[in-house]
């Protein structure tokens, strides 16, 4: 557990190393990349895709050891832990912490006057512009026997959901040539699956690595992935079988702007 004034990049302890945290900036929210295109002869424009950015986060503090030896050994400890990329950094937040993936973009180490004292300033670059926890949790666990079915949930955390959707088929009857689509109710954005479904079949819809499995076959994705806002919101499921019993599970990693 990391402790609330302490500040751990890959395992890397602030606090352990005796180094003195005078600054934690992590609350930039990562900027909006809107795509926008003219309307044909008229004012304005329209959104066409709205995406986040990358989210910086500065550490700034000092250490003061008893001699100058010390200051300048501690240098080399802290060049040789920050130089690594794509890894967690834990800073605290409302009486917990929020991890972050992050890589070091800027590393300011100065040594005043020569004195035994070295000062720090480091800026890691979010890639995902947002935190990202590390417990799961479940969005949807139900079982569904009707050909259509909305099912509401609720997204943790300030960021979108991108979930792991897994289907179960307890019972098929009906299924040869069976049509299958998961969507977003909201804005019924999702993915539609053709093919020959029977008992047992199993179809995951991986929405954060883009991948769709039928059993372990991969599948070409027909739509879009689906995801979801924080906040409420419903899954819609549909199929044209006779008759089934699946059951729909979604779990997800709830992130933080």
């Amino acid at each position: 557990m990391t402790p609330m004034n302490d500040v751990v990049f890959d395992g890397f302890s602030f606090i352990d190393n005796n180094l003195v945290i005078t600054e934690i900036d992590y609350m930039t929210v990562a900027p909006r990349m809107n795509q926008l295109e003219t309307r044909a002869n008229r004012d304005g424009a329209d959104l066409v895709q709205s995406l986040l950015g990358v989210k910086p986060i500065t550490i700034a503090g000092y250490y003061a050891p008893n001699t100058i030896l010390e200051a300048q050994n501690m240098y080399d400890i802290l060049v040789k832990a920050l130089n690594r990329q794509q890894r967690p950094l834990y800073v605290p937040h409302a009486g917990s912490t929020r991890k972050f993936i992050v890589t070091p973009e800027n590393i300011i180490i100065s040594e005043p006057q020569g004195l035994n004292r070295i000062t720090f300033s480091f800026q890691f670059v979010v890639p995902e512009g947002k935190s990202i926890s590390d417990s799961s949790v479940i969005m949807v666990s139900q079982t569904v026997t009707t050909s259509t079915a909305t099912i509401p949930l609720t997204i943790q955390g300030s960021a979108k959901a991108r979930p792991l959707i897994t289907l179960q088929y307890g019972s098929v009857s009906g299924g040869t040539g069976g049509v299958v689509s998961v969507r977003n109710a909201r804005d019924f954005i999702g993915i539609t699956v053709t093919g020959n479904f029977v008992t047992s079949d199993t179809l995951t819809i991986d929405s954060d690595n883009f991948q769709i499995f039928k059993g372990t076959t991969l599948l070409p994705p027909v739509g879009r992935l689906p995801s979801w806002e924080a906040g409420a919101g419903s899954l819609y499921y549909s199929d044209t079988f006779a008759s089934r019993s699946v059951t729909i599970t979604a779990v997800y990693y709830p992130g933080n702007l």
